[in-house]
Order: structure tokens, then C-alpha cells, then sequence
């Protein structure tokens, strides 16, 4: 983890951005998954409370 920030650092001169830089490049990659699975958990939300009825 160290190296990757120290190559943003050496990119950007700045840390703070540096930081921030891999933050925005996980959270892009894990997106995706994300939205699949708030969408799955809803359609299940559903079918549970349905089935109460």
C-alpha cells in the first residue's frame, strides 16, 4: 500500500491527493458489485414482505 501512495505521491507532489487518488480507484472497482448487490437485496426485501401478506 505504502508503494502504491508513494507513486501517486511522486505523480501528484501532494499527499493529500495522493491519498485521496486510491480511495476513487477502489471505490470505482467495487461500484459495480455494489449496485449488484443492493439491487439483489431489494428484489429479496420484496419477495419477503410479499410472501407475509
Amino acid at each position: 500500500m505504502h508503494w502504491i501512495l508513494s507513486q501517486f505521491h511522486a505523480i501528484t507532489k501532494n499527499w493529500g491527493v495522493a491519498i485521496i487518488l486510491p480511495v476513487l480507484l477502489i471505490k470505482g472497482l467495487i461500484w459495480k458489485p455494489a449496485a449488484m448487490q443492493c439491487r439483489t437485496s431489494a428484489r429479496m426485501r420484496k419477495l419477503t414482505r410479499g410472501g407475509r401478506r
